[in-house]
């Protein structure tokens, strides 16, 4: 019902990534959050580039004959058609998500963080402790109704909606 993203890669190779947590509207279907969860797995944690040295690595030998411009141009054909295809499959549930980003990035002093990591923790922990209730399936739902709303409220005043 809820998704947290981290960027693992560039935060090891950068020092900085951005955190983002998104809670789905009431109601989202498991197919629905598989297709954001295929797109955000695709953009935030970099499997476009693993989709591009395949679309490379199994050009086919028509294409491959042309040469290394028509075998690069090809892979990037097909990453930028399968993203583009994830994208619009997870739009619409995206749309009906709110969510929280904050900004990491290490120092020598330590974690520094652009936007709202207490905020950010305070909905994660919600949620935990949502999941964690035992409530049953009419209550759980309508507590989650409530923690959507809240951040729905606080997203649209601050202009932070994902």
């Amino acid at each position: 019902m809820d998704r947290i993203d981290f960027d693992r890669i560039s935060a090891q190779t950068f020092g900085s990534a951005t955190i983002r947590l998104l809670v789905f509207r009431p109601g989202t279907t498991a197919t629905e959050r598989a297709k954001v969860s295929f797109y955000c797995q695709l953009v935030v944690n970099k499997l476009w580039v693993s989709v591009a040295v395949l679309a490379v690595l199994l050009t086919p030998a028509p294409i491959r004959a042309g040469g290394i411009w028509w075998t690069l141009g090809f892979g990037a054909f097909v990453t930028a058609a399968i993203v583009a295809g994830a994208w619009l499959l997870a739009r619409p549930t995206l749309a009906d998500a709110h969510g929280i980003r904050v900004r990491a990035r290490g120092t020598k002093r330590g974690p520094q963080f652009s936007g709202d990591m207490g905020l950010l923790e305070e909905y994660t922990d919600r949620l935990s402790a949502l999941e964690s209730a035992g409530l049953n399936p009419v209550d759980h739902e309508a507590e989650w109704a409530r923690i959507y709303d809240d951040l729905s409220t606080i997203t649209n005043r601050a202009g932070s909606t994902s």
